[in-house]
């Protein structure tokens, strides 16, 4: 059985619901500071639960400009 894979140029981002600004920050490569300030100003939705910031998985992909068709 072939394990299916997904196309060079696809982004590699975790299947997981959510991800914490640290994770965004090392899977960009931007710096904390710039993470934050997009989550700060609006560019990217993120959820506050209890003292953690969670960004929803379809943020980093729509903000990564990801084709529907595209976000498995």
């Amino acid at each position: 059985m072939s394990v299916p894979t997904q196309p060079s140029d696809a982004p590699l981002i975790p299947a997981k619901l959510f991800s914490n600004y640290f994770e965004v920050a090392s899977l960009t490569g931007l710096p904390l500071r710039f993470v934050d300030s997009l989550i700060a100003n609006g560019t990217i939705h993120a959820k506050r639960v209890g003292d953690r910031v969670l960004i929803p998985r379809h943020e980093l992909l729509r903000s990564a400009n990801v084709p529907e068709e595209d976000q498995r």
